[in-house]
């Protein structure tokens, strides 16, 4: 009776533990960055009512088990990203699948944002040297107003000034602080693939969608760039390939007989990743303002890159990149476009430019957070102007290597590399080939240390050194230290040495360079640079505010600074040089609060040179910008937002001084599951220089431009379906 009960007793209980297991259920959570779609490791995901949880592992995959059936909140949080609370039930056939959780980011989550142009893995918040990032979130919102090219989304910060440099071929320059084009590298994904005369009208041919981030460095911080990086670097970041296939493809379809068609491709599978962009603009020429020339040139561009990524193991990584592009532009009189030439119409530009490269990077991770990287790219570019009475005809062959090593050391991250640029040009005139063509080669040592001395303090320290062929050579140190002089307030001191190695066309407006009116006796010299610059930083969050002010002094000194100068007859222009200065300040303010935004950007420069001992301010510097941009925004829903740009007055080459002006646009986004659709108009109260005076005087057949300081297409009105599939 007794071993009958015993039994009874033990089959009761193994049947409430099978009730017990069977009641108790299984979660998978895919935790991933709602901006990229990319994993985000070491995220938290638990319930906080049965205290139970897991953290994502490298593939953003957590698991949580034991969980008894009922009804209970999931909280997923992740610093740097707005937390999340799921209602969810068990038990739930629906489960036995990742359930896909996509985080936000938090507004100024600068803690998790990593700058790649350091090469150290920095994080943005502990960063000695100043580097500003333009976010996924500030990237999306510039490609629905302009998704052809970056003229417009790098002209809205008040310390970059872009300025149109023909009426008729819509060529653009920007300039980081008020100091000329040269003096800025545009680089992307660490490769300088912009040099040289393929800067010409760079920001036009650069679709933005396959961006990630924009991290711009003003001063010459020498090791990471040196040869003409002496006002900053802006380096555009690529965006990795999905976890999951991930498609944008975007129409765009302006008032002024403009339409872009992009597409960019991410999508992944093992240890492969591939992206791929390909983007179709089509403008035909617009003559806004009815004097007979054209104000928007009619061009047509092609852009394909493919780029593919492969893991050997998870130290060792692989990504190869091909980049074409292909335009074709004109403008000029509007009767030649339409109908062709006769004997009073003739005036006419014509720009056809082809772009090939290869890019190549190697990255090894080693056990101690050590890795060494190798990247290397090949650029192959042509250019043909032809212009009334004359035809250039050029190709740039440009080859760049570098090799460099990460090391942390306790509280040090060692930097040390090497690297080798060569770049050859030549053109077809043989009679000017000794004047135009140029070849040369630099090899580089660098080495650089952020060291954490204490909570408070960081140090960086970099020294370069260049040797260019010509037997010339430039020892280029930087340094850099960071206070954080409080829990929501950060001191940057900063100083570099620069330097730049001008060709003719880095000087000589794009005109009189294509149409050969320089004087062969000009002669081009190294331009050397010392900056340095101040900022202090404040942030501040309390409930649903946010708030972060930014202000900035700086410093810039230039020996033997490179001009044209117009002679008076009309003969051929001639190079000079006389030292340059810049100094300036800058003020960001950005405030976020609920579902608003206010962003307020001012920028006051003064730029002179030194001619015979008294000083001539620089021409086309404004001495301030401003820029308020205010938003408002449900969330998954619409979006709608109002901006205003205040340009100064400035010099122009024939010293008076230009309008100061006012431009303001409005954009509306209204989203959907899969889609978004968004209306931006541009220059609401059609501010134009044309307004003003005429652009071109002179005849038919030989016209006379006027220089440019404000915008001459006018109000410009484009609608934009964003798919995201």
């Amino acid at each position: 009776m007794y071993c009958k009960m015993r039994v009874s007793v033990l089959i009761l209980f193994l049947l409430l533990l099978g009730q017990s297991l069977f009641a108790q259920n299984r979660l998978k959570v895919s935790v991933i960055n709602a901006d990229d779609h990319q994993p985000l490791v070491g995220a938290n995901v638990y319930f906080d009512s049965l205290q139970i949880g897991a953290s994502t592992d490298a593939d953003g995959l957590a698991r949580i088990e034991g969980i008894p059936d009922g009804r209970y909140r999931l909280t997923v949080s992740y610093v740097g990203y707005r937390t999340k609370n799921i209602p969810l039930h068990f038990p739930n056939i629906k489960y036995k699948h990742p359930l896909t959780v996509l985080l936000e980011p938090a507004p100024f989550s600068s803690e998790q944002i990593v700058v790649t142009s350091t090469r150290n893995n920095s994080v943005l918040a502990k960063t000695p040297v100043r580097i500003q990032v333009l976010g996924k979130e500030e990237v999306h919102e510039e490609i629905a107003i302009q998704p052809g090219n970056l003229s417009k989304f790098l002209g809205e910060s008040s310390s970059i000034i872009t300025r149109q440099t023909s009426a008729v071929s819509g060529a653009i320059s920007f300039r980081l602080q008020g100091l000329p084009a040269r003096y800025t590298q545009l680089l992307k994904d660490g490769f300088p693939d912009f040099s040289g005369l393929v800067s010409g009208f760079s920001l036009l041919q650069i679709p933005p969608l396959d961006l990630q981030q924009i991290e711009i460095t003003r001063g010459s911080y020498s090791t990471l760039f040196a040869n003409g990086a002496v006002a900053g670097i802006v380096n555009l970041v690529s965006r990795k390939p999905a976890v999951k296939p991930h498609w944008d493809l975007l129409f765009n379809r302006t008032n002024l007989r403009g339409t872009d068609i992009s597409s960019f491709y991410s999508a992944g599978s093992g240890r492969a990743g591939w992206t791929l962009l390909s983007s179709q603009s089509l403008q035909n020429a617009v003559d806004v303002n009815n004097d007979g020339f054209s104000d928007i040139p009619q061009f047509r561009q092609t852009t394909l890159n493919p780029r593919f990524i492969y893991d050997f193991d998870e130290s060792t990584s692989l990504m190869i990149s091909l980049k074409s592009f292909f335009e074709n532009r004109l403008g000029g009189d509007m009767k030649v476009i339409n109908s062709g030439a006769d004997s009073t119409h003739i005036y006419i530009e014509k720009y056809h430019t082809a772009r090939l490269g290869l890019n190549l990077s190697l990255k090894k991770q080693f056990t101690d957070s050590a890795s060494l990287a190798f990247k290397t790219s090949y650029q192959d570019f042509n250019q043909n102007a032809a212009l009334p009475g004359t035809y250039f005809s050029g190709k740039q062959k440009f080859g760049f290597a570098e090799l460099s090593c990460f090391k942390p050391v306790k509280n040090h991250k060692w930097v040390g590399g090497i690297s080798f640029i060569h770049r050859e040009f030549k053109q077809q005139n043989k009679k000017l080939s000794a004047w135009y063509d140029n070849r040369f080669t630099t090899f580089s040592l660098f080495a650089q240390d952020d060291w954490t001395v204490t909570s408070k303090w960081t140090a960086h320290g970099g020294l370069r050194w260049d040797y260019r062929s010509g037997k010339r050579s430039f020892l280029l140190p930087h340094a850099a230290l960071l206070f954080n002089a409080g829990r929501n307030l950060k001191l940057r001191l900063s100083g570099g040495f620069g330097y730049s190695m001008p060709d003719l066309h880095d000087v000589a407006p794009t005109k009189a360079y294509y149409t050969y009116h320089i004087s062969p006796l000009s002669k081009l010299h190294a331009e050397q640079s010392r900056d340095i610059s101040f900022d202090a930083t404040y942030h501040y969050i309390y409930g649903e505010m946010a708030l972060s002010l930014n202000q900035v002094f700086y410093a810039t000194w230039i020996d033997q600074a490179q001009f044209p100068s117009y002679p008076s007859d009309g003969a051929p222009l001639y190079i000079f040089s006389n030292p340059l200065t810049a100094r300036g300040a800058e003020t960001h303010l950005v405030t976020n609060f609920d579902t608003w935004e206010l962003f307020i950007d001012y920028n006051y420069v003064d730029v002179w040179r030194s001619l015979t001992g008294k000083r001539e301010i620089l021409p086309f510097t404004p001495k301030q910008k401003l820029n308020i941009t205010v938003t408002y925004e449900q969330e998954g829903n619409w979006r709608t937002g109002l901006e205003g740009f205040y340009t100064g007055r400035q010099f122009l080459e024939d010293g008076h001084k230009g309008r100061d002006y006012f431009i303001f646009g409005v954009m509306f986004e209204k989203k959907l599951s899969k889609f978004s659709l968004i209306l931006n108009v541009e220059n609401v109260l059609d501010e134009r220089q044309s307004k003003y005076g005429p652009i071109v005087s002179g005849s038919l057949t030989n016209p006379d431009f006027k220089n440019l300081y404000m915008p001459i297409e006018g109000r410009v009105a484009n609608l934009v379906l964003w798919l995201k599939l």
